[in-house]
């Protein structure tokens, strides 16, 4: 349930960044794919891919009989930051400083 809510916020926090629907879609898609190819390919991304890619630090959440560490806990924390919170932040203050139309 927490990766869901996860995940609602992330493409809340693109749209409101973007501020265009098809470009959020294709950003909520399209970035972490990048990003996982980022990881497989460049060895300092890779060495701390924990802790930067969103899918990455998911993954030990998605066992059946997951039992996280509290550094796992901590690597989904500090990717979430990267993935939701950051551009939800922007998004926020893009649409706040909008001219209403």
């Amino acid at each position: 349930m927490v990766l869901q809510v996860i995940y609602v916020l992330m493409g809340v926090g693109f749209g409101a960044l973007f501020l265009n629907v098809p470009l959020a879609i294709a950003g909520f898609f399209v970035l972490p794919v990048i990003m996982n190819l980022l990881a497989a390919t460049v060895t300092w991304i890779s060495e701390r891919a924990a802790w930067i890619d969103q899918t990455i630090a998911q993954m030990p959440f998605m066992a059946v009989d997951a039992a996280p560490t509290g550094e796992q806990w901590a690597q989904l924390g500090v990717t979430s930051i990267w993935w939701v919170l950051i551009p939800l932040a922007v998004g926020l203050w893009r649409v706040a400083r909008r001219e209403v139309k």
